[in-house]
């Protein structure tokens, strides 16, 4: 399964000790440059099962970046180069244009619903 994720639900799972749970459920994660650069903002590293790619096409992430911000761009972007079967994306407007754009889409109560549903436990860090 190809997963692409932009940087909210990865900066929440991080925040909360948990990130590991997108690992245990799809193996490796794809995400973009711009992703990256973000979560090393507010991070030191990234999980190694986070792999960076560069989007190709920078002419469809500057289409995509008139109505979202560089990084749900180039996580949609790089969802279509990888024929990804889904991409993880919180903010509304990202989601209804991944749809538009065909791309399956799933967000972080999604991917705690699937791993409830694994019978993955994982618990808050208080």
């Amino acid at each position: 399964m190809i997963v692409v994720s932009d940087t909210s639900s990865i900066s929440a799972l991080l925040r909360i000790g948990h990130a590991d749970l997108l690992q245990r459920l799809y193996g490796e994660v794809l995400i973009p440059e711009a992703a990256r650069d973000e979560l090393l903002v507010f991070f030191s590293t990234v999980p190694e099962f986070l792999h960076c790619r560069q989007v190709s096409d920078a002419g469809e992430v500057k289409r995509l970046c008139d109505e979202l911000d560089l990084g749900e761009a180039e996580a949609i972007a790089l969802a279509h180069e990888t024929r990804a079967d889904v991409v993880l994306i919180d903010e509304l407007n990202g989601r209804r244009i991944a749809k538009r754009e065909g791309i399956p889409i799933i967000g972080l109560m999604g991917v705690l619903a699937n791993a409830k549903m694994s019978g993955l436990s994982f618990q808050s860090v208080p």
